[in-house]
């Protein structure tokens, strides 16, 4: 239960849209930013809303979130970090990559600081941010409307610059909503898709990184089926028996684990 009657006022803002911009709220209410994060840092720990990158949404919102950008808190979930080190193990001093902008994608980046002479090319706000600090690694954003839910740049200014520019990758490394050995790889957020088939067109090599809770579901948008893909990095918790109609298809299946 809401402690203050300014959450009652923050909790009817969140219903009101999928996505609450914290900026947004504190405007509406007339408040400081910093008095709307403490608001919804107490109302997180209360189980009531789930605090993202630069807002928040309902808690029963946020479990159907694809990739929940959270208020970064000095590490990633260990899971992903687990994908994320497998991932990156993949990549040599002077790849050229594609890293999808989603946090388990985004995951990979802590681990590439010691490649050399690499270059990343992303669409993510969030993983452009995070390579600021990377000495060796040329970083280059693919812009464009910038969906607030995903922190991802989208629509046709970003897909058009892979045409305009013919860009090339060895690998590209993609975050999936859903990872079905029937229906392929799937997205919720259909503003990502047209990128992602785009990336797969440009690759060399295509891996997907998915937590093992994304394995055997499927979302709306359809990105493409199972054997486009060449490798698929996720955990333990995916299920074996779908992971070996996955690997029936011709897809390699890395599997992260700390015993690794």
């Amino acid at each position: 239960m809401p402690s203050k009657p300014r959450q009652f006022q923050e909790l009817e803002i969140l219903r009101e849209k999928p996505v609450a911009l914290v900026r947004d709220m504190a405007a509406r209410m007339a408040v400081s930013e910093s008095t709307i994060r403490r608001d919804l840092a107490e109302l997180e720990a209360q189980g009531l809303v789930r605090r993202l990158y630069g807002g928040a949404v309902l808690e029963g919102q946020a479990a159907d979130r694809e990739e929940p950008l959270d208020v970064p808190r000095g590490s990633c979930p260990p899971v992903k970090d687990l994908i994320g080190r497998t991932a990156a193990e993949m990549v040599a001093d002077g790849d050229i990559i594609f890293l999808d902008g989603g946090t388990t994608a985004q995951a990979m980046v802590p681990h590439l600081f010691q490649r050399h002479d690499l270059t990343v090319v992303t669409c993510g706000l969030g993983v452009a941010s995070a390579l600021a600090g990377a000495a060796h690694v040329h970083t280059i954003v693919i812009g464009g409307e910038l969906d607030i839910e995903s922190q991802c740049f989208v629509g046709p200014l970003a897909t058009e610059a892979f045409q305009i520019y013919h860009l090339r990758c060895n690998k590209a490394f993609l975050g999936a909503g859903g990872v079905s050995s029937e229906h392929g790889i799937t997205n919720r957020l259909l503003g990502r898709v047209a990128l992602k088939r785009q990336v797969l067109e440009m690759a060399q090599r295509t891996i997907v990184v998915a937590e093992g809770s994304k394995i055997g579901h499927t979302r709306l948008g359809f990105v493409c089926p199972m054997c486009a893909i060449d490798c698929l990095v996720t955990d333990t918790s995916a299920p074996e028996d779908e992971l070996a109609r996955i690997r029936a298809q011709g897809v390699q299946v890395k599997v992260a684990s700390n015993g690794q």
